[in-house]
Formats: structure tokens, sequence, C-alpha cells
């Protein structure tokens, strides 16, 4: 009860088109979570708060924070189809991760799926996708500090040098790496 209260709470600030899901009819919510009538009720006059969209604005600009730090040229290229883009990643990926790597690579695969399925994106959006995507792949080898005797981590070093290598231009990506290592 308490923990589907927190949940949903949690999935409405995550998704502006829930809340208006919910605004249309609330009793979606006690089908969706177990929740007391006293818990519903304070969901219905949550998402009617005037703060409720400020919630989900703060939420969505946390998810956009990594993309835009470390995918800038990418979301750029993408244009109008960006929110699009956007809200079918976030819909795909509703669990964010704190890790701004692990974020924006997952952002990375996500765009990449969608060129290799057609031409539904602009095609600017390939080259700005394949530099940063290996900026990103190796800022994310870089910053694991497990065993590099893992198999897994051989895996992720293998796939990381193979992007690495598609780059046409490595001195802009070294330029890009060495900028991720200044402090902040």
């Amino acid at each position: 009860m308490l923990g589907d209260f927190q949940q949903a709470l949690a999935d409405l600030t995550a998704s502006p088109a829930m809340v208006i899901r919910a605004r249309q009819d609330p009793s979606f919510l006690a089908t969706r979570y177990e929740l007391t009538d006293r818990e519903l009720h304070r969901l219905v006059r949550i998402i009617w708060h005037r703060g409720m969209q400020a919630a989900c604005t703060v939420y969505r600009a946390n998810r956009l924070a990594p993309l835009v730090m470390y995918m800038h040229d990418t979301c750029k290229a993408l244009g109008a189809s960006l929110r699009e883009v956007l809200d079918d990643f976030w819909a795909a990926y509703p669990e964010t991760d704190v890790h701004f790597f692990i974020e924006a690579d997952r952002f990375r695969a996500f765009v990449q799926a969608i060129l290799i399925a057609g031409p539904t994106l602009p095609l600017e959006v390939a080259e700005p996708l394949r530099r940063e995507g290996a900026v990103v792949s190796a800022a994310l080898l870089g910053s694991h500090t497990e065993d590099p005797d893992l198999p897994w981590y051989k895996v992720l070093q293998a796939a990381a040098s193979q992007v690495r290598t598609e780059v046409e231009d490595t001195s802009s990506v070294e330029r890009q790496w060495s900028s991720l290592s200044a402090p902040f």
C-alpha cells in the first residue's frame, strides 16, 4: 500500500502522459496500484496541484541533462524530432540511471537503432551520433572500477574500441575526451 503509493507518485512525476490519463480517469490509479482510499485521494489532489507540472518538468530536465551534456550535437541534429525521440526513449527506459555515461550510452543505442530501422530521422544525426557515441563509450569504459579481467569488461572494452575506430576524426574525440576529465 505505502510502497504502491510511493511508486505511483514516482511514476506520475516521470510521465506527464500518465498525469493526463489520471486526471481524465482517477480510477486508473486504483486499478494499477494497490492504494487505500486515503492514498488515492491524496494522489488525485497531487495530480491536480499546480506544482505537478513543475515536478514533471524538473524530472525530465534531470533526465535530459546527461544527454545534452554528452550527446549535444546529436540532440541538435535531431532538431524538431528531438521531443518525439526523447518521449519514446523515456517510455522505453522509464528507469533512469544516475550514471550520466550509462544514460547517454542508452540514448546513443536507442537513436542508433532508430537510424538502422529506417530513414525516419534527419540524415545529419548519424555523424554526431557516431562521434559522440565513441566519446561516451570511452568515458563509460574509463569510469568502471571493476576488475578488467572480468569477461563482461573485456566485451565492453572491445565494443568501445570498435566504436572509436569508426570515428573519422580521432583528434576531435581526443579533445572531447580530455574535456570530460576536466574538473567541474
